[in-house]
């Protein structure tokens, strides 16, 4: 069963035309009993909605560390498997201040600064820290880092 199967399952309802189909073997006999209150003007039909994920103090605990290290609220929602306004949600309950630009997670700002100083290109940065090479490019010129030329690097 799936982790998010608290919803009730809700009533298909055939168009009265498929009731009696005149093509005796286009649709399967089906009982003209059925009623079909999908089709009445003063009938309102409300879908509901998905519940959201309950996250333990614990799992909150461990996504307000991981924000704060760095971790983008998409890796968060895909590790905790739920969704990013769960995630950003609880960050915001917890008094963080979330955003989806790079340049304000400062940790992750220190890891790509100290990537780059190690040697590696902006756009293997990028691929291990699942962010663009163009953020990484953004993060070293607000940082008043000087771009290597690709001549630069070993090969």
């Amino acid at each position: 069963m799936s982790r998010y199967s608290n919803f009730a399952p809700r009533l298909i309802s055939l168009k009265p035309e498929y009731l009696n189909p005149s093509d005796s073997g286009a649709f399967p006999l089906v009982s003209t009993n059925i009623t079909d209150t999908s089709y009445d003007p003063n009938y309102i039909v409300t879908e509901i909605q998905q519940q959201q994920k309950d996250l333990t103090d614990d799992e909150i605990l461990q996504i307000t560390r991981r924000y704060s290290e760095g971790a983008s609220v998409y890796e968060l929602a895909r590790d905790f498997d739920c969704h990013r306004s769960t995630i950003s949600r609880h960050l915001r309950l917890q008094g963080i201040t979330v955003s989806n630009k790079v340049i304000d997670r400062p940790a992750l700002v220190e890891r790509v600064l100290q990537m780059y100083a190690d040697r590696m290109h902006a756009k293997q940065i990028g691929t291990e820290l699942d962010i663009s090479p163009k953020s990484v490019s953004k993060i070293l010129h607000d940082n008043n880092v000087r771009i290597r030329h690709s001549t630069e690097y070993h090969k």
